[in-house]
């Protein structure tokens, strides 16, 4: 696949079929302002007017419209040496709706300002939730400075009960078994011998993400402070998605 554009790429190969819609999606966004890289995935495919499983650079400006609603989005693996449950067993662990461990908090607002400001190591801090979570939680290290949870992120309760729930589209949570192992140093260094399970849980920031997107997704920020702020919330929903995939694999 041959695109008439030095700062156009494709990841492909002549055996991988790739919708020429999303191609050309891919070229009208390169061709934007300001843009100096854009990369198409293999998975490439057709979005909402934007491709998705693409990357694009832009020089000076932020376009949150390209990030969209799924902010955070992204895989999370965990390896797990021995699972007790099989079959029937382990699917009837998992739950079916989404867990609500925060029904008892006596201040959502303050949970979901630790989750926003310090990511996973915030649930440690949260007295209400499960024991064994907030152990683990503790593992993990505070994130960088984020600025205050903006006002119009008001739906606190929704979005603490949507913690723990992948959503929709092609987001999942899977349990794995490794069957063999290819590139043995590395896969030593994070435990993944065959035989061992892994858990993968794809998600992202589910409807915070989609309530910041809202705010910010017609605006092409070009200034320093309009895109500190925005990449200070940014930082926050990334926090928040993180959160949801620790406890989908807590699950």
């Amino acid at each position: 696949m041959k695109i008439p554009s030095e700062h156009i790429n494709v990841l492909t190969h002549p055996k991988l079929w790739m919708d020429p819609e999303a191609v050309s999606q891919l070229e009208r966004v390169a061709s934007l302002p300001h843009c100096e890289q854009a990369v198409g995935m293999p998975d490439l495919h057709c979005g909402r007017g934007i491709p998705v499983g693409a990357a694009f650079s832009f020089r000076g400006v932020i376009r949150p419209k390209l990030i969209g609603g799924d902010m955070g989005c992204g895989v999370s693996l965990a390896v797990v040496p021995k699972i007790k449950k099989r079959g029937d067993a382990l699917k009837r662990r998992l739950p079916v709706k989404a867990p609500r461990l925060f029904d008892e908090v006596e201040d959502p607002h303050l949970a979901l300002s630790l989750i926003w400001h310090e990511g996973i190591y915030g649930l440690s801090k949260i007295p209400t939730l499960p024991s064994s979570l907030r152990e683990l939680a503790k593992l993990s290290s505070p994130t960088p400075h984020v600025g205050n949870i903006p006002s119009s992120l008001d739906r606190v309760q929704r979005y603490l009960d949507q913690l723990g729930t992948p959503g929709g589209g092609n987001h999942f949570l899977e349990i794995s078994r490794v069957a063999e192992v290819s590139e043995r140093e590395r896969c030593d260094q994070l435990g993944l011998r065959a035989g061992t399970h892994v858990v993968i849980a794809h998600s992202g920031s589910r409807g915070l993400g989609g309530d910041l997107s809202a705010e910010w997704a017609d605006q092409i920020l070009e200034h320093s402070p309009d895109q500190d702020e925005y990449l200070s919330a940014l930082q926050g929903a990334l926090n928040y998605a993180r959160c949801n995939r620790f406890i989908l694999q807590w699950l």
